[in-house]
C-alpha cells in the first residue's frame, strides 16, 4: 500500500487503539487484492461483514452498489464515519466508509423502568454490555470517548466495561479503577461486590455508585469528568465517583428555561430538608419544645393528639415504618397493581388509624409531606440514604428537642465531608457542573 494510506491506517489504530469494541481486520476481495476494515462492533453487525465486503471489487464500482458508499475521505473524515456506524475500507487504491447492516442499539418501544426521561431521548440501558456500548456510542459520538473490558472471576467470569473521555479528571480515575479490578480476582455476584473490589467499606450508607438507565445522563456524566461501568446482565449505567449534586441536580434541567431549572433545583433541596427534619421536628416540638409554637398552634396539635395512649416518638416511629413497609411492598408488586394498593392500603390505613385513635391527624399531614418529598430528589439510593438518617433525627428530636434536631443536621453534614471516593470528596462541586447547570 501507499505510505499516505499505511499511516491512515496508523492514524486510525492509535485513534481507537482503546476501543474494545473497535475491529480491524484484513479481507480479500474477489481478485486476491488485501484490504483492511475498520468497524464498531456495538454499532455493526459484523456477521454481514464478510458476506458483502468479499464480493466487492476496488477497481469496480458497480460490486459495491448495493451499499451506500463515500470514496477518498480524509483522516479526520474516517474517524467521523467509524463513529456513525459506518465500515472503513482502506485498499491500495483508495479508502471508502459503506453503510452497513447496523445493530439495533437503541430501544424503540421500551422505556426506562426506574426513572423518567424528561423531553429527551426514550431509550435505556439493556443487559447487553456490548448493547450498552453502542447506546453510549449514539449518544455520545466522540473519538475522546475510551472504553475498555475487563473479566473478573474464578467460578465466573464476568465482563466490565469502563468509559471515560480523555482529557478529563475520568482518565486518571479511569487507571485507578483499572489497576484495582486488574489486581482482584474475586467474583462479581452483585453490585455491593463490585463496590468492594473497588475499596468501599461494606456498611456505609452511601454508594460509590450513581446508577442510571438513561444514555443521555450518561454522557452528560462522561463530558463532566466522571467515568462508567457497566456490569453484564446489569441493565444500569454505574457512574463515580458521586457527588453531592446528584441528590437534587438532573441533566434534563438543561432542557428547560434557565428559572424553571433553578426552580426544579430548589424544590429538591427543600424536599430533601422536609424530608430528612420534618418527622424529626414534629417529635421535638409535641415531645419535648412545646413553647416554641404558637398558643393557637399548640392547642390545635393538643386536640389532635387527644385520645392517643402513646407518645409522639413510638406514634412516628410506628407509622413510619408502616410506610415504609407498604413502600417497599409496592415496587416488588407487578406494576399494574402495585401504585393501587399502595394508594388505597394508605388511605384505608390511616382513616381507621386515626378513628382509633392510634395517631393523629397531624401525624398522618407529617408523614404524607414527608414521602412526598423523600422521591422529591434523584435516585432511589439517594432517597434510602435520606430515609435512614430520617429515623436518626427522629430518636435525637425526642431526647433532646431542637437542639438534637440540629446535632442531627451538624452529624449528617460532617458524615457526608467524611465521604470520599477515589479521593474526591462527596461534597465537592464539579466546576463543569456548577457553571453550567446551575448558572
Amino acid at each position: 500500500m501507499p505510505n499516505a494510506h499505511v499511516d491512515m491506517i496508523a492514524y486510525l489504530k492509535e485513534k481507537f487503539k482503546h476501543g474494545t469494541d473497535f475491529v480491524i481486520e484484513e479481507l480479500k476481495d474477489e481478485s486476491g487484492t488485501s484490504f483492511v476494515v475498520f468497524y464498531l462492533a456495538s454499532l455493526v453487525d459484523s456477521t454481514q461483514i464478510a458476506i458483502h465486503l468479499k464480493r466487492l471489487r476496488w477497481d469496480k464500482p458497480e460490486t459495491y452498489t448495493s451499499v451506500e458508499g463515500k470514496s477518498n475521505l480524509s483522516k479526520e473524515e474516517l474517524v467521523h464515519e467509524i463513529l456513525g456506524n459506518r465500515v472503513v475500507v482502506v485498499h491500495a487504491k483508495g479508502n471508502m466508509s459503506l453503510q452497513m447492516k447496523t445493530r439495533n442499539v437503541s430501544r424503540s418501544i421500551d422505556s426506562p423502568q426506574s426513572e423518567s426521561s424528561i423531553e429527551s431521548s426514550e431509550d435505556s440501558f439493556t443487559e447487553s454490555a456490548i448493547t450498552n456500548l453502542g447506546i453510549l456510542r449514539t449518544h455520545l459520538q466522540s473519538s475522546n470517548l475510551v472504553l475498555s473490558t475487563v473479566a473478573l472471576g474464578n467460578i465466573r467470569k464476568r465482563y466490565i466495561s469502563i468509559g471515560y473521555m480523555r482529557d478529563t479528571d475520568g482518565e486518571s480515575l479511569a487507571q485507578e479503577v483499572n489497576a484495582l479490578l486488574s489486581s482482584t480476582d474475586m467474583d462479581i455476584l452483585s453490585i455491593h461486590d463490585l463496590a468492594k473490589a473497588l475499596g468501599q467499606r461494606r456498611w456505609g450508607p452511601f454508594s460509590m455508585f450513581t446508577s442510571t438507565q438513561l444514555p443521555e445522563q450518561t454522557a452528560s456524566f462522561l463530558m463532566r469528568g466522571r467515568i462508567v461501568l457497566f456490569l453484564d446482565q446489569h441493565p444500569y449505567a454505574l457512574i463515580t465517583p458521586p457527588y453531592i449534586v446528584d441528590l437534587f441536580a438532573a441533566y434534563y434541567d438543561r432542557n428547560i428555561p434557565g428559572l424553571l431549572a433553578v426552580l426544579n433545583v430548589a424544590l429538591r433541596l427543600i424536599g430533601i430538608l422536609v424530608a430528612l427534619i420534618v418527622p424529626g421536628l414534629y417529635v421535638a416540638l409535641v415531645s419535648i419544645n412545646p413553647e416554641l409554637l404558637d398558643i393557637n398552634l399548640a392547642l390545635a396539635v393538643a386536640r389532635s393528639r387527644e385520645g392517643v395512649p402513646y407518645p409522639a416518638l413510638i406514634e412516628m416511629l410506628l407509622m413510619s415504618i408502616i410506610i415504609d413497609i407498604m413502600v417497599a411492598a409496592s415496587i416488588r408488586l407487578p406494576k399494574s397493581i402495585g401504585p393501587t394498593i399502595t394508594m388505597v392500603g394508605g388511605i384505608i390505613l390511616g382513616q381507621a388509624a386515626v378513628q382509633a385513635k392510634l395517631v393523629s391527624n397531624l401525624l398522618l399531614i407529617v408523614l404524607a409531606a414527608t414521602i412526598i418529598s423523600n422521591f422529591n430528589m434523584i435516585g432511589i439510593q439517594n432517597s434510602l440514604v435520606i430515609r435512614l438518617f430520617k429515623y436518626l433525627n427522629v430518636v435525637l428530636g425526642a431526647i433532646l428537642g431542637l437542639v438534637g434536631i440540629l446535632t442531627g443536621l451538624v452529624f449528617f453534614i460532617f458524615y457526608m465531608a467524611r465521604i470520599t471516593t477515589f479521593r474526591r470528596p462527596y461534597l465537592r462541586i464539579p466546576s463543569e457542573s456548577a457553571g453550567e447547570d446551575y448558572e
